[in-house]
């Protein structure tokens, strides 16, 4: 058994405990788990959290179609885990907005001030920045477009 004599101590109040000391057993355990998500044609879970959305990608790319799914934390796939789902239904404009995940390539351009102290209030509020700049840019895409006729 490839865990045998791996123990993790499930009596602390969290797996990550310093009192755990096969942190690597942790890591492997959970790519073992989102491998095992992967290779599901419905998903049943929370996309509350990136583990659980994670899963979902991943079975979404095996597949190469769109998998079907039943969250049970009530979050869509467009609504990321610190958002505030409700508030953000409306700056999602398009399927691109709805899946993109602000927090990577573009962290660092809606990492600003405002978002910093807003986030404790508000959650995320990049997709709304991104919204804005997109409807921006559909605008101005038409206008041109408008031009032309």
């Amino acid at each position: 058994n490839y865990f045998a004599g791996q123990e993790i101590d499930v009596s602390t109040s969290f797996i990550e405990s310093p009192k755990n000391k096969n942190k690597a057993l942790l890591g492997e355990t959970a790519i073992l788990d989102i491998w095992h998500l992967s290779h599901g044609q419905v998903f049943i879970g929370h996309l509350g959290s990136r583990f659980g959305k994670m899963g979902w990608y991943q079975a979404t790319a095996r597949y190469n179609v769109f998998i079907p799914f039943y969250t049970v934390d009530g979050h869509s796939v467009c609504c990321d885990i610190d958002e505030a789902c409700g508030a953000m239904a409306q700056y999602v404009v398009s399927m691109e907005n709805c899946l993109a995940i602000f927090f990577a390539d573009k962290w660092s351009k809606f990492h600003t001030n405002e978002t910093r102290s807003k986030y404790w209030t508000e959650g995320a509020i990049q997709r709304r920045i991104g919204s804005l700049e997109e409807k921006e840019f559909r605008s101005r895409r038409q206008q041109l477009y408008d031009l032309k006729e």
